[in-house]
């Protein structure tokens, strides 16, 4: 599946583009009609395409983590290679925003990212479904596919990105309004200037919200005109300003800010990251 993805993608795009993804359980995304649809019984392809923009800069790199042990990836270390993963060293202090897609403990990805680029950085994503390099992909610009474990999208420059983590129960879907909170955080509700996603997971949708495409709808009440992407995976990442939990399973709401967020809680199960990624004025 990821060799006919890439190669279909490979057709349309730039030479010069890095492409990083995975396999899932299922995707969302923007279907004709600039409705919001969430496949997951059929195959679908949900593609998020970063291009050139003045004041906002994007990297995209993988790596291999070790298996089994539980040690940093090897990264890049503060201060030293940033050139190495695709990011010049002047916008090394400048990072924002983290897309990360695993395989495996997403965890030690983003410790590393913190350590690398500041523990401001909102780290957000998703583990794949499926093992090594047959769920992931990265591929430099003329390269081959690389074997890693591990793939990131690093935004930097005039970007923000807000997220909200929401823990489920097993008691149906959370409160009303649980999504406003992402209003405040400094993101624009325009489409021409923000761009939505959704990390869920594998074991919620239709089956458990009993209608279908529930969290694409629910986002699209308060971003009607925020164009989504998003996935089902087996564990969710978010870097949450405040994680709120619902349900008998769940432990009490828990707040706090992001340097209160380590690498032994980034990581979540049974929950949905909402993300809103928006560009900022460079006046």
């Amino acid at each position: 599946a990821i060799a006919r993805v890439r190669a279909g993608l490979e057709t349309v795009l730039p030479k010069s583009c890095h492409m990083a993804g995975c396999t899932v359980q299922g995707v969302m995304g923007m279907l004709g009609g600039g409705s919001a649809s969430e496949i997951e019984d059929d195959t679908g392809v949900s593609v998020l395409f970063a291009p050139r923009l003045s004041g906002v800069h994007f990297s995209a790199f993988g790596v291999q983590t070790p298996r089994p042990k539980c040690e940093m990836p090897v990264f890049a270390e503060k201060g030293r290679d940033l050139d190495e993963l695709g990011l010049p060293r002047r916008y090394a202090d400048d990072v924002r925003c983290a897309l990360v897609l695993t395989d495996n403990n997403g965890s030690l990805v983003a410790e590393k990212i913190w350590e690398c680029y500041g523990k401001n950085v909102s780290v957000c994503g998703a583990r794949s479904v499926g093992k090594g390099k047959k769920s992931l992909i990265f591929a430099a610009p003329g390269q081959e596919q690389q074997p890693c474990n591990a793939v990131c999208l690093l935004m930097a420059g005039h970007i923000h990105c807000a997220t909200r983590c929401v823990q489920r129960g097993h008691s149906g879907p959370a409160e009303p309004g649980y999504l406003d909170e992402l209003c405040s955080q400094h993101v624009s509700a325009s489409g021409k200037e923000s761009v939505g996603a959704i990390f869920s997971c594998c074991g919620l949708g239709e089956d458990f919200f009993k209608e279908p495409n529930h969290e694409s709808r629910q986002f699209g009440k308060v971003f009607p005109q925020v164009p989504i992407i998003g996935l089902f995976g087996n564990g969710e990442m978010s870097s949450s300003l405040k994680t709120q939990h619902f349900g008998p399973l769940c432990t009490p709401e828990v707040t706090g800010d992001i340097a209160s967020v380590t690498a032994r809680n980034i990581m979540n199960s049974f929950s949905s990251v909402f993300c809103v990624f928006s560009l900022l004025s460079s006046t």
